[in-house]
């Protein structure tokens, strides 16, 4: 008895695997947040700042 399936040529997908698309409208600002560039900003705390600077930097003598 010959099988009574029959699939495409192309391809084949069946009722459970075929997923629902939902149209949403366009969002009101952008979706991709703004990243400053690294040091843009002074992240380093106060308390971790070099000494060099907290004690003063030798000075050169001319």
């Amino acid at each position: 008895m010959p099988s009574k399936t029959t699939v495409p040529e192309v391809g084949w997908s069946s009722p459970s695997t075929i997923r629902a698309s939902v149209d949403l409208p366009d969002p009101d600002s952008p979706t991709i947040a703004r990243v400053l560039a690294r040091g843009s900003r002074n992240d380093t705390p106060s308390t971790a700042r070099d000494s060099t600077r907290r004690h003063g930097a030798p000075r050169d003598s001319r």
